[in-house]
């Protein structure tokens, strides 16, 4: 199984939450891990899975993310 994990954070919650999904998930197969400005996209890209996490504002993911993505 491959796969990314890409996140937004604020206060540190959600990094928080990404590394305990990272930790639960082998990490052969992990193509990408970080911040959704700082992640590999091209590795995102070619990922047949992908957990986003992020921080909401007034309901909805900032447009950092949902443009990363």
């Amino acid at each position: 199984m491959s796969y990314a994990i890409v996140y937004d954070s604020r206060t540190g919650n959600t990094e928080a939450l990404a590394r305990a999904v990272a930790a639960a998930l082998p990490s052969e197969g992990r193509l990408a891990f970080g911040r959704v400005a700082a992640v590999d996209r091209a590795a995102v890209a070619q990922a047949p899975r992908v957990y986003a996490g992020f921080w909401t504002h007034r309901g909805d993911s900032r447009h950092e993310l949902a443009d990363g993505l």
